[in-house]
């Protein structure tokens, strides 16, 4: 199978990633690991949060726009687990 998905990620000066945190969310905006970190499928998304962190915190060195590219793909049976 043939795939090339691209998605993006954000990332500060500190080497960590955005994370989402929701509608009145709580929690740290800035997490190290990438597995918590906010996925956007779409640049527009990832660009938009960059540029209210610039416009709304000047001071800070632009954040970092990281584009990932997903091009492997595995198949897991879930045969054995759905006909228990």
């Amino acid at each position: 199978m043939d795939i090339n998905l691209v998605l993006y990620a954000i990332r500060n000066e500190k080497g960590q990633f955005f994370r989402a945190k929701g509608y009145g969310g709580g929690g740290n905006t800035w997490v190290d690991d990438i597995n918590k970190a906010k996925i956007d499928g779409k640049i527009g998304g990832a660009r938009g949060v960059i540029t209210w962190f610039a416009n709304n915190f000047p001071k800070y060195p632009t954040l970092e726009l990281l584009k990932l590219s997903v091009t492997g793909v595995e198949v897991i049976d879930e045969t054995v687990r759905i006909n228990k």
